[in-house]
């Protein structure tokens, strides 16, 4: 990779006079020294079809990418992170380790099984549960599903946020194209203007997403409980906040995990 160039940050905020938008904004790290200032730190690619199959093809397409424009990249470089619960995505994992030697002619560390850091030569694969603290040039994010769970989405940040050159995100299509239409124009306007625009909630609102986040907040481990047991269960990804959310008020505190995966498949079979 490029000679190293390590700088400060600065996060700023400020106030659009005309829209009234907040204006989030940090000064540009400079990691290397001939990376250009126009390439994009995230690159939205859309799922379609069987999730399986154009999730190992496009993070193959994404790899021959990153060799061709960085030809001295090596494995050690690149984390491609799996977010999600469930079979899938350990199906997935299973098929990129067979076929990213194959076609990349790089070995594969699937850290959720050896629990260890890549070695020398090695590409880092795993789910969340072990980049904490890791960092990458590069990585190659898919996920099946968008929630507003905030353990949902504090999975995506942390995994998105492991690089430190350029993530991309690959993500199903379906159901989630109105959102992710809007995903990608604030995606242009960070590139193009260089912040995040925000427009703030009423007052009332405010005050009611301040309630909901510490309420939120108290219950993140049940949270992530109730996630996996849908998620293996295969729910539909548009019924999962609905499905969340009458759990949360059905169950009792300090339920059990057997508890929890029984009103799960009840629910399933009842909605």
């Amino acid at each position: 990779m490029p000679n190293q160039k390590v700088f400060f940050r600065v996060s700023l905020a400020s106030t659009d006079k005309i829209t009234g938008d907040m204006l989030l904004k940090r000064e540009p790290i400079r990691r290397f020294d001939d990376v250009k200032d126009e390439d994009n730190s995230v690159e939205l690619i859309r799922l379609s079809g069987d999730y399986r199959q154009q999730c190992c093809f496009n993070v193959i397409e994404c790899l021959r990418r990153i060799i061709t424009k960085y030809p001295n990249v090596t494995p050690n470089d690149v984390g491609v992170i799996l977010v999600g619960k469930g079979k899938t995505i350990y199906e997935i994992s299973d098929m990129l380790a067979v076929m990213i030697p194959r076609e990349i002619q790089w070995p594969v560390n699937k850290a959720y099984e050896s629990r260890n850091p890549s070695k020398e030569g090695e590409l880092f694969l795993s789910n969340t549960n072990h980049v904490k603290g890791l960092e990458f040039p590069f990585v190659i994010c898919a996920t099946s599903m968008l929630s507003n769970s905030f353990n949902h989405r504090n999975a995506l940040y942390m995994a998105i946020t492991r690089s430190f050159l350029k993530t991309f995100f690959l993500i199903k299509e379906e159901p989630w194209s109105d959102t992710l239409n809007r995903v990608e124009h604030g995606l242009e306007t960070i590139n193009q203007e260089g912040v995040i625009r925000v427009t703030p909630p009423p007052i009332e609102d405010q005050e009611r997403i301040r309630a909901n986040v510490k309420w939120q907040g108290g219950l993140r481990t049940l949270d992530e409980i109730i996630l996996e047991a849908l998620t293996a269960l295969d729910a539909p990804p548009t019924k999962i906040d609905k499905y969340l959310n009458a759990m949360k008020m059905i169950l009792e505190p300090g339920a059990s995990v057997d508890e929890i995966e029984k009103l799960a498949k009840n629910l399933i079979k009842g909605y």
